[in-house]
């Protein structure tokens, strides 16, 4: 399996995602708050804006996967970080029974969503771990160092065991051939 590799702009990408998503957030509540807290739609319906995060995180996706000019990853990430902005205000509704927007327990949990992306962000930031590769290794039989007295050395061969002799040879392994 493949190492992933760091996109070289990854990082400042990473970063547009999560001020957009923090932007989404602030802007949309101060927004509806200004605004009255009105509902898209009427009657028995509400078109939420989670909807239009959910379609935001849509087309974040399939521009990525269609296309792979340079402007790709800036709209991927001001779509999925709009998107999931969107997305993750309304999870007072997802959490309550009663569909809750102004659940006390809604801002922590944004917040918390909110710190884990800039936490990605923050080891987007940091530069891949520098991975030092051992030089090839040539294992070979075991081979003495040790040189018998030269009166016990046959001159025909340079080797101290006249049985055998390492064959080696650029880009082979060593291997065991006999001497004869």
């Amino acid at each position: 399996m493949e190492r992933p590799v760091l996109r070289a702009d990854g990082a400042d990408n990473v970063r547009l995602l999560a001020v957009s998503f923090g932007v989404t957030v602030v802007g949309t509540r101060l927004y509806l708050s200004l605004a009255g807290w009105p509902q898209i739609g009427g009657g028995d319906y509400h078109i939420a804006h989670a909807l239009w995060g959910g379609l935001l995180l849509l087309v974040g996706g399939v521009i990525t996967l269609l296309w792979s000019n340079a402007w790709v990853p800036r709209a991927t990430a001001l779509c999925v970080g709009v998107g999931c902005g969107l997305f993750i205000d309304e999870v007072g509704k997802f959490i309550t029974a009663r569909n809750d927007y102004f659940t006390p327990l809604a801002p922590p949990i944004i917040y918390v969503f909110f710190l884990a992306v800039l936490g990605i962000t923050v080891v987007a930031r940091r530069p891949p771990p520098v991975v030092v590769e051992e030089p090839e290794r040539r294992d070979g039989p075991l081979v003495a160092t040790s040189t018998p007295s030269s009166s016990s050395r046959s001159s025909s061969s340079s080797s101290w065991c006249s049985a055998c002799t390492t064959a080696t040879g650029p880009g082979s392994s060593p291997v065991m051939r006999s001497a004869t």
